[in-house]
């Protein structure tokens, strides 16, 4: 059924994330273009970028980069008597390629700060996601708490139910207790797939038969009737709230 399908939600086995104070959010306002914090290390760098290697990565630049180094050999000369132009013709060619190529070069270096300064700021002001990282590649392997940013690659992390306008309710779907093919041996269960039958069995109560009206009407009564969990209201991560959590209800006599 849909309104079944869409209420399996996440189960609330942690405390909500707590969105963080206005007040505590470090917010670095926006550079000028020609922040002298900026500037000088462009201004340095567009010096540096002269090395023909970085030059030879532009190809266009690289050819006004080849050219400028021509003129000033001409303008060389040029002093010596050996050119057929004026040196002061040649060396105002010589001037104005040498700074196109310094000009890029700066406009280069000075993009890459504004780069670095707004990723700088972005690292500053992230927080830290916690995921639960598993020993081994399977889901019943134990979990140690890990701080994302010290993740690496062929680490192995549980992802749990997701979040977001879908889900209308949540359940409990930690530490369960589901019968196993022994006799009266029951084992430890978590999962979204533990928390969805609660809430479908409370539905189905009142729907009976596909029918719109019946739909909104079960929504509507275990809205009101849910524990709200989290930010007042309707949330991402539990929706309505929780079900199933009171001892009279089917959620309760199913969770012993």
């Amino acid at each position: 059924m849909a309104t079944v399908e869409k209420s399996l939600a996440k189960q609330p086995n942690r405390a909500p994330e707590k969105a963080p104070e206005p007040g505590n959010q470090k917010h670095s306002a926006a550079r000028s273009m020609f922040d002298p914090v900026l500037v000088k290390p462009a201004l340095i760098d567009s010096f540096r970028k002269l090395a023909p290697r970085t030059q030879f990565r532009n190809p266009v630049m690289f050819c006004v980069y080849v050219g400028s180094i021509l003129t000033t050999v001409l303008w060389i000369a040029a002093l010596s008597g050996v050119a057929e132009a004026p040196a002061g013709f040649i060396l105002a060619v010589a001037l104005w390629l040498w700074f196109t190529v310094l000009f890029a070069n700066f406009a280069e270096a000075l993009a890459e700060g504004r780069g670095k300064a707004q990723a700088a700021a972005l690292r500053g002001s992230r927080r830290d996601v916690v995921a639960k990282r598993l020993a081994a590649p399977y889901k019943d392997a134990a979990i140690t708490y890990t701080p994302s940013s010290e993740l690496r690659v062929g680490h192995h992390v549980l992802v749990e139910a997701c979040r977001g306008e879908q889900v209308d309710f949540a359940a409990r779907g930690a530490d369960m207790k589901a019968a196993t093919q022994a006799p009266d041996v029951y084992a430890a269960v978590r999962g979204t797939s533990f928390a969805a039958p609660i809430v479908a069995a409370l539905l189905v109560e009142d729907i009976s038969a596909p029918d719109a009206d019946a739909r909104e009407r079960a929504l509507a009564k275990w809205t009101s009737a849910a524990h709200d969990l989290g930010k007042r209201g309707r949330d991402d991560i539990y929706g309505a709230g929780e079900l199933g959590s009171a001892p009279e209800t089917v959620a309760g006599q199913t969770n012993k």
